[in-house]
């Protein structure tokens, strides 16, 4: 009877056709979602690899950089305070752009000290266009002075010869 029992048990621990495909259908249903797991991974690292080299060829990242290009010093012509600068950073601008808008009251006190130096200069050469003839006056007469002592010095050489 025990070994009859253990023919029993191995011929309904056997496996039938049926339970064979079932299990061959599960072995390659998970080999069949292993591959698609692998495979998805390696699409994705694909294309993390591809975006990060697809941004390194358009943005450079660098902590020690050096730039190779045309520099081009922007200095004011005159000096003042800054109201406004109506441009952004790394903002392309072109040739007569306002970049920055200054305090016009600095200027404005710089035409008002200019058109006082003027008035005074101008009044100033009012004062020489009146001294002119005083100053003629006391030139001739100075240079007449002038003469009288050359001639006598003159005299006092020619006396002093003989």
């Amino acid at each position: 009877m025990a070994d009859t029992n253990t023919e029993q048990d191995k011929m309904q621990s056997a496996p039938s056709a049926k339970e064979l495909q079932e299990l061959q259908d599960e072995k390659d249903e998970r080999t069949t979602r292993r591959r698609l797991i692998i495979s998805g991974v390696v699409i994705v690292i694909a294309l993390v690899v591809l975006g990060l080299w697809w941004h390194s060829t358009y943005y450079e990242d660098t902590d020690d950089a050096t730039v190779d290009g045309h520099l081009i010093q922007v200095s004011a012509r005159v000096a003042g305070q800054v109201l406004s600068v109506p441009v952004e950073e790394n903002q392309y601008v072109h040739k007569g752009d306002v970049i920055a808008q200054l305090d016009p009251r600095d200027y404005e006190v710089a035409v008002e000290n200019a058109k006082a130096a003027l008035q005074s200069a101008q009044a100033n050469a009012e004062a020489a266009r009146v001294n002119v003839p005083i100053t003629s006056v006391n030139s001739s007469s100075t240079l007449s002075g002038a003469d009288a002592n050359l001639s006598g010095s003159r005299s006092s050489v020619a006396q002093a010869q003989r």
